[in-house]
């Protein structure tokens, strides 16, 4: 009887995954650098540097057929085409925003703690991904370190459920930290679209490879997450909107080398 070997890029195509579960194919994944020996010296060390611990570097080095979620509001290639190793060191706003969580045990939602500039040119920069699962003082602590370490001009906070609960946590690690409360109007989802958009437009650039954040995203849909609350994504919204009020301003310099 005939047979056929395909050798292919597991992209998650209707094809691909038709043949995957069929019962009379058989599946063999392999990664990247089982195939060293036949590649150009420093190709994998270079696709590694771009590309690992991506969504598109799990699909392209790992073999992992990464599903898509219809009617995403980001898709990985598209997150992967804005990526940069490094951001401007000039910057006319930083923030941290915060989207906490309200309990702290093994089941909890993360607490959203994300770090966005905005450039002289108009675009943004996601700089930091300090989420997770912390009690309230832990998370104040994380926030303010990404503060500090990205030399930031305010922190924002979603007050819907906490209320005062951000700034008083805040004010506990450092008294005289910039704190900006934001109240919910819309939904999550008709507040990502805008910053979608932005992505759409190639106005926002990833410095660095933040794979918890752009996993969510690209699960994120115009209804909402498949899958979870979405902690990083709202933090990432509050943060380019913020952003977006500040363009004008006069610029400023994170650092001197």
């Amino acid at each position: 009887s005939p047979r056929l070997v395909i050798t292919t890029t597991p992209r998650p195509t209707a094809l691909i995954k038709e043949l995957a579960a069929r019962a009379d194919v058989r599946l063999v994944r392999g990664k990247s650098e089982e195939n060293e020996k036949n590649l150009a010296p420093g190709v994998l060390v270079a696709l590694r540097a771009r590309h690992e611990g991506t969504r598109f570097g799990r699909q392209e080095l790992d073999g992992e057929l990464v599903e898509e979620v219809e009617g995403a509001l980001w898709r990985a290639e598209e997150i992967q085409a804005l990526r940069v190793a490094k951001a401007p060191e000039v910057f006319e706003r930083v923030v941290v925003a915060i989207d906490p969580a309200v309990t702290a045990h093994a089941h909890s939602d993360e607490t959203g703690i994300i770090c966005a500039a905005l450039a002289r040119d108009g675009k943004f920069y996601v700089l930091g991904d300090a989420s997770g699962i912390f009690t309230p003082e832990a998370w104040a602590r994380r926030a303010f370190a990404l503060f500090q370490e990205f030399e930031a001009d305010l922190i924002i906070g979603e007050v819907n459920e906490g209320g005062d609960l951000i700034e008083r946590m805040l004010r506990m690690v450092d008294s005289n930290v910039p704190f900006k409360p934001v109240r919910a109007q819309r939904s999550k989802a008709a507040r990502a679209w805008p910053v979608a958009a932005l992505y759409e437009r190639a106005m926002v650039h990833h410095a660095g490879v933040f794979r918890k954040l752009e996993d969510q995203m690209c699960r994120f849909t115009g209804e909402g997450l498949k899958g979870g609350s979405p902690d990083r994504v709202d933090a990432l919204v509050w943060a380019i909107s913020e952003l977006q009020n500040g363009v004008g301003r006069s610029p400023r310099v994170r650092s001197f080398i």
